[in-house]
This record gives C-alpha cells, sequence and structure tokens, in this order.
C-alpha cells in the first residue's frame, strides 16, 4: 500500500505539472506498471469514422522489457469495437474489466490476447464528461494472475486522473479557439478598435488602431491607455471616454 500510495503522489504531481495529458501519461507509465507488477501498461483512445463506427487504437505503451513491444502491432490500431466487445460492453457502462485470458471463450480478442503472450489482463475506462473516451489496460504475461483490490484502486486512481487532465486539456483547448477566433474577428475590422478593462488596461489592440494611432501592439496591450497617452489626459477624448465607463453610456 505504501508503494501505490507513493507511485500516486507522482503521478498526481505529473499530471498537474505538463498540460499535455498523453505526455504525462507516457511519462507515468513505467512508474504505475512496476507498481503494480505488469508487463505492459497501455492506452487507447477511441474515436468514430465518418459512418460513425466506433474504433480503439493504442497510443501508448509501456513493457517492462520481459516480452515483445506491442506499440508497433498494427492488429492493435483501428480495432472495431465490436471485435473486443467482450469487454468492450462492461467499460462503455464504466466498470472495469479483468480476467484470466484461458477462461475466455473462443474469439478474435482471445486470439489477439494469446498472440500477444498475455495471460491475465485488467482493463479501466476512462470517461470524459460522461462520454467512454478510452481505456487503460494491464497485462500479466507470467502468471494467471487476479488483480487484488489495492491495485485495482490504484489503478481506477490512474485512470481517474487522466480523465481529469484530458478534460482540463479539452476546456482549454476550446477556449484557446475562442480567443483565436475572436482576435481573427476583431482583426478583420477596417476601423481602428481596441478593448480596454474598466481600470484603462488594453485588452486587444487591432493592426489598424496600429496605423491611426502610431503604437504597435505589443508596445500597449496590458499596459494602462493614459499611461501611454499621457498628452491626451484632459482632453475632450479623455473626458469622453471616462464619461462612457462612469454613466455605462456610447458616446
Amino acid at each position: 500500500k505504501s508503494r501505490l500510495l507513493a507511485a500516486i503522489a507522482e503521478v498526481n504531481s505529473n499530471f498537474l505539472q505538463l498540460d499535455d495529458p498523453i505526455l504525462a501519461l507516457d511519462r507515468c507509465f513505467q512508474l504505475v506498471g512496476e507498481a503494480v507488477f505488469a508487463d505492459r501498461a497501455y492506452y487507447f483512445q477511441n474515436y468514430e469514422n465518418s459512418d460513425g463506427d466506433a474504433f480503439c487504437s493504442q497510443r501508448l505503451e509501456w513493457n517492462s522489457g520481459k516480452f515483445l513491444p506491442q506499440i508497433d502491432n498494427k492488429l492493435l490500431q483501428e480495432i472495431p469495437m465490436t471485435m473486443i466487445q467482450e469487454f468492450g460492453k462492461p467499460l462503455t457502462l464504466n466498470q472495469r474489466f479483468s480476467t484470466i485470458v484461458n477462461n475466455l471463450p473462443e474469439s478474435e480478442f482471445k486470439s489477439l490476447l494469446v498472440e500477444t503472450s498475455v495471460k491475465s489482463i485488467l482493463v479501466l475506462p476512462i470517461f470524459v464528461k460522461d462520454s467512454f473516451h478510452g481505456f487503460i489496460g494491464f497485462d500479466d504475461c507470467q502468471s494467471e494472475r487476479t488483480w487484488n483490490d489495492d491495485e485495482i484502486s490504484f489503478l481506477k486512481t490512474i485512470a481517474a486522473n487522466m480523465a481529469i487532465a484530458i478534460e482540463r486539456a479539452q476546456a482549454e483547448t476550446k477556449v484557446k479557439l475562442a480567443y483565436e477566433e475572436r482576435n481573427s474577428t476583431l482583426e478583420s475590422i477596417r476601423d481602428g478598435f481596441f478593448s480596454l478593462t474598466r481600470d484603462w488596461i488594453v485588452t486587444f489592440w487591432n493592426k489598424e488602431a496600429e496605423n491611426l494611432l502610431g503604437t504597435k501592439k505589443q508596445d500597449i496591450v496590458g499596459r494602462n491607455l493614459w499611461h501611454v497617452y499621457q498628452g491626451s489626459i484632459g482632453s475632450n477624448s479623455y473626458t469622453q471616454y471616462h464619461r462612457a465607463i462612469d454613466e455605462n453610456i456610447p458616446v
């Protein structure tokens, strides 16, 4: 338990420090795999094609070095979810899947596991905003192993942290795209345009404003308008700008 708790602390640190959840998980996988004495640890991401058919592909793998890595195995790319429904169904219900491979009925899924030397498997889903985003899995290639409660609890924490990191990254990307779209729209305005906070801090300054006012964006964004244009303090513009802010009216 002490080993698993120490690993969780280090994993959490990686997820907090790195903006890219895939990179964070990649850096953690050796730590996680060794903590539960796995032979392989891996991450699969789900997606749909243009027809709405569900697939998954392996994105990351850590390997103990005792068995061949499978990250370049083409059979683990673009896998139809219908092919792996033995564990796909419980995963879609946000439930873990674990089994001894010899106990599985004959299927393409079992054949794939046997071909890659897996004897015992544990897979946990990653849900992002109630959507089945992907899964992390752990293989034991040496023994027909039953994963204990401490190991399962530990790995569920890793999956939960991964989900939080993905959701945060998606939110940051959404904000960035919205910001870029806004800037593109404002830059297309043919008039001189700039925006300010109520404390007169410049937050945007388009190219036409640069041309008309002779001040580059990088020289004024983040600065107080009246510190840059001290010569305008007391002018009619200064008075009308303050009137607009104080009375909340257009002038």
